[in-house]
């Protein structure tokens, strides 16, 4: 299965909006991913065999929704994928965006799949 794929399907049963980069829908609930980085992970007879990818993912919610059990549900749906989250935080999105109303928890996590798979 392709890594955008895995990522809609996750979202898709948690029930939430997911969207590559940018979210242009109208929910005030949403998911987001983002590639950062993407590079070959190990060899055999001098090929590679696997690669990980690096993605930013982004849940974003009205600032005083009670986001907590939605945050935990969708970090446990990422691992039990194979998903390996390297760090996460939680912040209001007014530095970022210029918004007042937002939540934003983002996770940077890693997936690497083997070639020819």
């Amino acid at each position: 299965m392709e890594l955008n794929e895995l990522l809609f399907n996750i979202f898709k049963e948690l029930g939430i909006e997911v969207a590559q980069d940018e979210y242009l829908g109208k929910s005030s609930k949403y998911a987001t991913f983002t590639y950062y980085d993407e590079q070959p992970t190990s060899w055999a007879d001098n090929e590679v065999t696997s690669d990980t990818a690096y993605l930013q993912i982004q849940f974003v919610v009205p600032k005083k929704y009670d986001y907590f059990a939605e945050k935990k549900a969708i970090r446990n749906a990422l691992e039990s994928n194979g998903f390996i989250i390297i760090n996460g935080e939680t912040f209001f999105v007014v530095v970022y965006s210029g918004t007042v109303n937002t939540r934003s928890c983002v996770w940077n996590v890693k997936y690497t799949e083997m070639r020819g798979e």
